[in-house]
C-alpha cells in the first residue's frame, strides 16, 4: 500500500510539472525569450521601361509601327507642324502620297533620300525636309505655315525646332528665313567648304528676320523646304544644330 502511495504522489508531481512547463512555452514571454519576426525579404524596384522603349516616345514609336519609312517626327511651334516625316528610297513616293500610301494632293512631310539617318543622328551638314505650300499663304496647309517666318515678333518667339529621330532628339536654332533660287543647290547634303559657305551666305543675306545666330562651315544645319508662287524660287527656314 505504502508504494502504491508513493506511485500515486510522484505521477501527481510528474502531472504538475508538466502542466506548469506546458503554460510557460504556452505564453513564450514567461520564459523570458522574444518571439522573432519573420524575415522579409527586401524587394527591389525596378527602374520605369516605357512600352515604346527603345522608340524616342509614343508618337515615334506608334507612326514607325503603322509605317517603318517613318524616320522621325518633326515640330514646329506655331505652325502647328506636330507630324511624322518619311523616307523613301526616292523625293517622289510621298510627294503626293499620304502616310497610307494613298494619293493626297499636300502629300507628306519627308526626309530627302539622299540624307544619311541611322536613328540617332543626322550626320551630313545640311539635311533638307520638304513639305507642300500653296503660294504665299501663311495659313494654308502643311509648309504653308512656314511663311510665317517672315514676320520678325513671330519667328524670333518660335525659333527652336524639334526634330525626334526613332531613338533621339535633336533641336535646331532658326539662323534664316528666306527666298532661295533653285540655281543655287542648297539641298547638297555634304557641300565642300565653298559652296556650303555661299550658301549660307545667302541665307543670312536674304533672311526675313535677323535671328542674331552664328553659323559656320563647322555647324550642321536642318533646312525645311518648301515652294513659293514663283517656280523658280523656294522658301527655306534654316536651322542650325544645338550641342
Amino acid at each position: 500500500m505504502k508504494n502504491k502511495s508513493k506511485i500515486k504522489v510522484l505521477l501527481a508531481i510528474l502531472m504538475a510539472f508538466c502542466l506548469v512547463f506546458a503554460t510557460a512555452c504556452a505564453k513564450g514571454t514567461d520564459t523570458g525569450e522574444k518571439a522573432q519576426p519573420t524575415h522579409q525579404p527586401t524587394i527591389q524596384l525596378q527602374p520605369t521601361v516605357e512600352r515604346w522603349a527603345p522608340f524616342v516616345s509614343q508618337n515615334v514609336y506608334d507612326a514607325y509601327n503603322q509605317n517603318n519609312d517613318v524616320t522621325g517626327w518633326l515640330t514646329v511651334t506655331g505652325c502647328e507642324i506636330d507630324n511624322r516625316v518619311f523616307q523613301s528610297v526616292d523625293n517622289d513616293y510621298y510627294l503626293r502620297r499620304n502616310e497610307n500610301g494613298e494619293y493626297d494632293v499636300w502629300g507628306c512631310y519627308f526626309l530627302d533620300y539622299i540624307n544619311v539617318n541611322d536613328g540617332y543622328t543626322l550626320p551630313d551638314k545640311v539635311s533638307i525636309i520638304y513639305g507642300h505650300a500653296l503660294d504665299d499663304n501663311p495659313d494654308s496647309e502643311k509648309f504653308s505655315k512656314l511663311k510665317r517666318f517672315k514676320n520678325k515678333d513671330f519667328a524670333l518667339q518660335n525659333n527652336i525646332i524639334t526634330f525626334d529621330l526613332l531613338y533621339d532628339t535633336t533641336k535646331w536654332q532658326v539662323f534664316s528665313a528666306c527666298d532661295i533660287p533653285i540655281t543655287i543647290d542648297y539641298i547638297d547634303p555634304n557641300p565642300n567648304s565653298e559652296k556650303y559657305a555661299k550658301t549660307l551666305d545667302h541665307m543670312l543675306k536674304n533672311s526675313y528676320v535677323d535671328f542674331g545666330v552664328d553659323v559656320t562651315v563647322n555647324d550642321q544645319i536642318l533646312v525645311l523646304s518648301t515652294c513659293t508662287s514663283n517656280e523658280n524660287i523656294r522658301f527655306v527656314v534654316a536651322a542650325k544644330l544645338m550641342k
